[in-house]
């Protein structure tokens, strides 16, 4: 933590080959610009409690970062089990919050007890508008054994999360999950990944994707111009239902407020009961091109939706 404090704007920090960190609180990049990490397949050992504090990175306020060829190991004891999803679920990754142009590449990311990776909004000072995090790139990395989610956003515009692999995954893949109104998403990519087996948790029903408001936040938030297309989930069967998970995606329509949501040419290899995905209340629905076998029922429903352009399965 002190060295990347002397560090100034504009270094590359190297890490020594495979060398190994033992981590109690997060390491804190905050208002730097033009910073890039190599990981030479360097290691954090994250040794800290499952708040966020013991998580692995945080970049806030930050512009220009680049991470890659790095490995983040968590202490989660319950990765792998339907026990995963515990109560304490803040010990992340990677943080990235307000930050402009931040990419992540070659990061592999396991055991922790929240999310691989979450992007956010720092909550503004009273009377001031939320800083979004803006144009952040997640690729070829790899995110497994959490306790919560893969990727969640809080608050970002322009991601593009791409060719990676997600597998035993305690709740859900990719959440979009505003906590308050400042929060939410807008343009959003998600495609070319590889899932493995998510919703190990016997707590809730299955959900690849995600984009509903927290029940307590305090006004609706703006979630719109999501891309889902060419990714493959393998399934597994949830503790919950005792169903296969498949393209499960919920999106929440929060009066109004989520638009524009694009599902496309998305592989799922096992057979899920019907409606796999629901949109609800959503202005500008486009669902076409999937192959999701199906036990019985159709593949997505549209409850209260406008503007829905709809295919069955793509035989």
């Amino acid at each position: 933590q002190q060295f990347i404090e002397n560090v100034p704007n504009g270094s590359t920090i190297l890490f020594p080959d495979g060398a190994t960190y033992q981590v109690g609180s997060f390491v804190n990049v905050w208002g730097r610009k033009d910073l890039t990490f190599e990981g030479n397949g360097a290691t954090l050992q994250l040794t800290g409690v499952a708040t966020w504090e013991g998580g692995g990175i945080q970049f806030a306020k930050s512009d220009r970062i680049t991470l890659r060829d790095l490995t983040i190991v968590g202490n989660h004891p319950y990765s792998g089990t339907r026990n995963a999803l515990q109560n304490d679920q803040g010990q992340h990754g990677i943080y990235v919050r307000s930050s402009d142009d931040v990419l992540i590449e070659r990061v592999d990311v396991s055991y922790v007890a929240g999310d691989c990776f979450n992007i956010r909004a720092l909550k503004p000072p009273a009377g001031e508008s939320a800083v979004w995090s803006n144009r952040v790139t997640i690729r070829d990395s790899r995110c497994t054994l959490t306790g919560r989610m893969g990727v969640v956003i809080h608050g970002a515009a322009d991601v593009l999360i791409e060719d990676n692999v997600w597998d035993e995954i305690g709740f859900g893949v990719f959440g979009m999950e505003p906590n308050r109104s400042h929060e939410g998403a807008e343009r959003v990519v998600i495609r070319d990944n590889v899932i493995g087996s998510y919703m190990l948790t016997d707590r809730f029903s299955p959900k690849l994707i995600y984009a509903c408001d927290s029940t307590w936040i305090d006004a609706p938030s703006t979630i719109r111009d999501v891309l889902f297309t060419r990714n493959t989930v393998e399934g597994n069967v949830s503790p919950k239902s005792g169903e296969v998970t498949g393209l499960h995606v919920k999106i929440c329509g929060d009066r109004g407020k989520r638009r524009n949501f694009t599902v496309t040419n998305n592989t799922a290899k096992q057979a899920v009961n019907g409606p796999a995905m629901t949109f609800t209340e959503v202005k500008g629905v486009t669902v076409t091109g999937n192959k999701q076998p199906l036990t019985k029922g159709t593949l997505a429903a549209f409850p209260g939706s406008t503007r829905v352009t709809y295919e069955e399965n793509d035989k």
